[in-house]
């Protein structure tokens, strides 16, 4: 019987299936062998990770067409909540970045550039503000920020994506993004906050509700976030939160 070895010190050929130590067993290179069993081998980054996305369904697009506009989805496929409808959440962390502005954007066209300082944007030749450098310019580049929220589980809500326990209840970790709107009404909020009234307990110490609700900008019906800071964790669940997380940066 032919034996699988994992063994660094020997080699094969991997292309022609050949034994070089010329014995009966099957020598293979060590960056093909086997993790260990229940571990992940190599090395990772935040980029390997892909955390269910929060988004708002709005009237157009293709999702409009499998959920109601104005609800709230995780991953294009869990509905977690529909207009006006609370759900509850924690804000892990932000990264607020720059992004060139497309005001229509195409899937098959460019991808906007981005930049990690208003610095960079200008040295690129874009301008973050409107009538700049002359009246009646509109900005070439917007600030974006991703924000990493703890959504708990609403009630009635059954799927997988809520893994996480904390407190007795279970959640799921998304990365929201927000943009033009979304980011005034909600990064901006939570920057606030940060400054003001969580200076002292930091992001975590936060208990938010949000919902979609509908405005009219530039005379479009669409739907926005509505955040609001609601309560404050204790230090016992800001470390059970830390102690989930711990290692996962």
């Amino acid at each position: 019987m032919v034996q699988a070895k994992f063994d660094a010190a020997e080699t094969v050929d991997t292309e022609a299936g050949v034994d070089l130590a010329g014995g009966e067993e099957v020598v293979v290179r060590q960056s093909t062998a086997m993790a260990a069993v229940g571990e992940v081998q190599g090395e990772l980054s935040r980029s390997d990770i892909m955390l269910p996305r929060l988004q708002f369904i709005q009237s157009v697009g293709p999702l409009s067409r499998e959920f109601t506009p104005g609800d709230i989805v995780l991953s294009k496929e869990v509905r977690i909540a529909p207009r006006d409808q609370n759900i509850t959440l924690v804000v892990l962390s932000m990264k607020k970045y720059f992004q060139e502005r497309f005001d229509k954007f195409d899937l098959n066209g460019p991808r906007p550039l981005r930049f990690d300082t208003e610095a960079d944007v200008l040295k690129a030749g874009l301008v973050l503000d409107w009538d700049f450098p002359k009246k009646g310019c509109r900005p070439t580049a917007e600030p974006l920020a991703d924000i990493v929220v703890l959504i708990k589980k609403p009630e009635g809500v059954n799927s997988p994506v809520f893994s996480i326990e904390v407190g007795g209840n279970l959640w799921s970790a998304a990365l929201w993004t927000t943009q033009r709107s979304s980011y005034t009404r909600a990064a901006k909020r939570i920057f606030t906050a940060r400054a003001v009234e969580l200076s002292k307990g930091g992001l975590l110490s936060g208990v938010w509700t949000l919902m979609s609700h509908e405005a009219t900008i530039n005379g479009n019906l669409v739907f926005v976030p509505a955040l609001t800071l609601v309560g404050r964790n204790d230090e016992a669940t800001i470390a059970e939160i830390t102690s989930v997380f711990a290692g996962k940066e």
